[in-house]
């Protein structure tokens, strides 16, 4: 229940699963593997053949989870956010963020989104940007989630890796775990 404790005020839905996503993977794998269905295995075969070719390791990458996610949808009162219902129809609402979370235990995760968004040696190629500071590994991304405003983080922090829909959510969620803003 740890999660509960980084909850900001303005919380509208929050959840939070226990789950062994690395035992859970082995499981699927060997399931497809021996489901007698020789399309599903073949596919399976192929599947894992090209992640092995393209040097991903899966089963490191969900190891480095440490048995928890959640997510936390938060409602900023004093913002408001234009979005269209229809032909030119528009309703202001109160910006909503957006936060995935995932317990973690080392670097695995962040380094495989970051490998993926930062391909080559060009950095106006990159899709994101890494900034380090006080502990925390961020990914700012160079573009958003449609109708909120941004840009998404990726960012990785006491035992946490979040992406999130801004920075602002992050910042209120550290804040909260800190006891600097009040939370839910």
């Amino acid at each position: 229940l740890d999660a509960l404790s980084f909850l900001p005020a303005d919380t509208l839905l929050a959840t939070y699963q226990d789950n062994d996503f690395a035992g859970n993977w082995r499981w699927i794998t060997k399931l497809l593997l021996k489901s007698g269905i020789p399309e599903v295995e073949q596919s399976m075969l192929k599947f894992l053949s090209n992640a092995n070719r393209n040097k991903i390791n899966i089963d490191k990458i969900l190891s480095s989870i440490n048995n928890g996610a959640g997510f936390i949808v938060t409602m900023d009162k004093k913002k408001k956010i234009t979005i269209p219902t229809g032909r030119r129809k528009f309703i202001k609402i109160n910006e909503p963020r957006i936060l995935l979370f995932f317990k973690v235990k080392d670097d695995a995760l962040f380094n495989f989104i970051q490998s993926k968004l930062m391909i080559g040696k060009n950095p106006k190629r990159h899709l994101a940007k890494r900034i380090e500071s006080d502990g925390k590994k961020t990914l700012k991304l160079k573009m958003g989630i449609p109708f909120i405003p941004g840009p998404a983080v990726i960012v990785q922090t006491q035992g946490y890796l979040m992406i999130a829909s801004n920075q602002q959510i992050v910042d209120d969620v550290l804040a909260v775990k800190a006891g600097k803003q009040k939370g839910l």
